[in-house]
């Protein structure tokens, strides 16, 4: 889950992402809330969920760092890019030893598109069989889930192939 308000600074969502975790305790939720600094983190460290850290928000790695140091194995980093830009400080996207196990892909601009993003954009930063990778955005069916799958990723985030019934579940 992602709360867009709290990553755009608006009023969080904060309350109602605590009830549909606690309603449902079986789901391994990630969620996004838009973490700038370690004293944000450290007002949710005790949720049951793990925290997605997007580089948009990140104030600096300095802070990322603090996180690491109480929680690394409960956090997802999420390397975001726009315009094949990436958004987030510069040393993150250089640096692979500061990318924990689990680590997205969130191509900004391809979010709702239905065009898988190229792989040749993403190998170039090294996807390493240590680490789980994940990609969102563009991704519209079974087809684009399956050629991830084949070139090194252990899944996907989807929505909009979701509402838009595109996925067949049996075929995965």
């Amino acid at each position: 889950m992602a709360d867009l308000n709290a990553i755009m600074g608006k009023k969080n969502n904060f309350k109602i992402i605590k009830k549909v975790v606690k309603k449902f305790p079986q789901i391994d939720f990630w969620v996004d809330y838009g973490i700038k600094t370690f004293l944000d983190f450290k007002k949710f460290e005790n949720m049951p969920f793990k925290t997605i850290i997007g580089s948009e928000t990140l104030k600096n790695t300095m802070e990322l760092k603090k996180m690491y140091k109480l929680k690394k194995k409960e956090i997802i980093l999420s390397l975001d890019f726009k315009n094949d830009l990436f958004l987030g400080p510069s040393n993150l996207i250089k640096n692979k030893k500061l990318w924990p196990k689990k680590n997205i892909f969130m191509m900004i601009d391809s979010i709702g598109r239905k065009k898988r993003p190229e792989l040749l954009k993403l190998k170039k930063f090294g996807l390493h069989s240590k680490k789980d990778y994940y990609l969102a955005g563009g991704i519209s069916n079974n087809k684009d889930i399956n050629f991830l799958k084949k070139n090194g990723f252990k899944g996907v985030i989807l929505s909009t192939a979701l509402h838009e019934r595109n996925i067949i579940y049996k075929d995965l």
